[in-house]
This record gives C-alpha cells, sequence and structure tokens, in this order.
C-alpha cells in the first residue's frame, strides 16, 4: 500500500493517519494470530478516528479477543475513533464486562465527553466500582468541579447584577 514500515509500531509514529493501512490492518486484527504484543500494537495502529468505519468489527474484535494485547489494542482503537454515534456502545461494553475487567477503563472519559448527561451519570455510578472506581471518581470530580467553575464565571459576568 505504499509504506514502508519494519513493524506495526511504526505505524503509530506517522504524523498522518493512513487510511489505506486501515482494512488491511483490521483484518489482520480480526484473523492474523501473531504474538500479543503484535496484535496489541495493531489495534493501536487502527487508534485514528478514520477508523470508526469498521466500529462493528472492531467491538467483535474487542468482545471476541482470544489475546489480551488483542483485546487491549482494541479497546484503545474504540476509545480512539467514537464519536456520540456509538457512545452507547461503549456504556454497554463497559456495564456488561467481567468485574475484573479493567479495560474499559479506556472508555470512561470519552463516555464522559460525549455521553451528554446519560454519560455522565453512568461514569458516576461506577464510584464504587473496586476496578473502575478510582478513575469514575476522578472523572466525576473533575466535571463537578468544571461545571461549578463555569457556573461560578456566569455569575460573576451576569448583566442582570446590579
Amino acid at each position: 500500500m505504499g509504506l514502508e514500515v519494519e513493524s506495526v509500531w511504526d505505524l503509530l509514529s506517522l504524523s498522518e493517519p493512513c487510511p489505506a493501512a486501515l482494512p488491511i490492518l483490521i483484518e489482520h486484527l480480526e484473523h492474523a494470530t501473531y504474538p500479543s504484543r503484535v496484535m496489541e500494537g495493531i489495534g493501536r495502529s487502527l487508534a485514528v478516528k478514520p477508523a470508526v468505519q469498521y466500529w462493528d468489527r472492531l467491538i467483535a474484535c474487542y468482545r471476541h479477543a482470544t489475546d489480551d494485547g488483542a483485546r487491549e489494542g482494541a479497546a484503545v482503537a474504540l476509545d480512539a475513533c467514537v464519536t456520540k454515534q456509538q457512545i452507547g456502545d461503549l456504556i454497554t461494553l463497559t456495564r456488561d464486562r467481567h468485574p475484573s475487567d479493567e479495560l474499559p477503563i479506556y472508555f470512561l472519559q470519552r463516555i464522559m465527553r460525549l455521553g451528554g448527561d446519560e454519560g455522565r451519570s453512568f461514569v458516576a455510578s461506577l464510584v464504587d466500582d473496586p476496578v473502575l472506581g478510582g478513575e469514575a471518581t476522578a472523572l466525576t470530580r473533575r466535571a463537578t468541579k468544571k461545571a461549578g467553575g463555569q457556573r461560578h464565571q456566569e455569575a460573576a459576568f451576569d448583566p442582570q447584577r446590579p
């Protein structure tokens, strides 16, 4: 496809995403049985906005990965390419995880940012989770602090105040 790389990891250092590489990368993530670290690199190489066109395939790779590296790579790719339209899928992946699964930690910030009230409420519901609770608490506090600061600024510049 016109790229010279010695390793899949070389794709991560490109200054621009290479859309021509995406169909090849998703096929390798779906079907190849490379070492765990290579599978992770393939997934991480898909961590670009244009990979959203492979959303359903990335979800399948994440759900059905038999290798920790492939699953983590798919999680990173999902997090990087998600849009508001797919945020419900990240909520579902996080909700339906095994209790000891820590990979959905990648999703929490995007869920907070793109999920609106539903996303913020969902992340707040995880504050007592033994695996995701620390990150959920930090994100919830940050959002509360930011919202409080915005309300304070709005009040400070209220044209109705004498």
